[in-house]
């Protein structure tokens, strides 16, 4: 039986994505980004920020807002992460993959332009 060298194991990630450069994954990145600025903007429009939890005033205006917040948050947060784990199981495996260091940047750099949301 042939042994196999570790050069020679890949994963297979193509249920996720067929690799770190194709048009899927940039429009995975894309959708993330304009989810990122509509939610900046939607928070703006409708002054959701930090502040004073006590001058809140609770009623069915509040409640959709905050249901439309968190189905917001709640479709970022879930492609980040797939987006982040695809990007950091390549880079992790290989640091040398310029692709992939470049993702990783990308990457960093979404998660502090998404910093505007006033929510964190």
């Amino acid at each position: 039986m042939k042994k196999t060298k570790s050069e020679d194991i890949r994963w297979d990630l193509s249920n996720v994505y067929r690799g770190l450069d194709t048009p899927d994954m940039k429009k995975d990145w894309q959708f993330l980004q304009k989810l990122i600025e509509s939610a900046g903007k939607y928070f703006s429009d409708n002054n959701i920020s930090k502040g004073d939890p006590s001058k809140i005033k609770a009623g069915p205006a509040l409640a959709d807002k905050l249901a439309h917040t968190v189905e917001l948050m709640n479709r970022a947060a879930m492609l980040y992460v797939t987006l982040d784990a695809f990007v950091h199981s390549y880079y992790s495996t290989d640091s040398y993959n310029k692709l992939a260091a470049q993702k990783t940047s990308d990457r960093k750099s979404t998660r502090l332009n998404s910093s505007h949301i006033p929510l964190s």
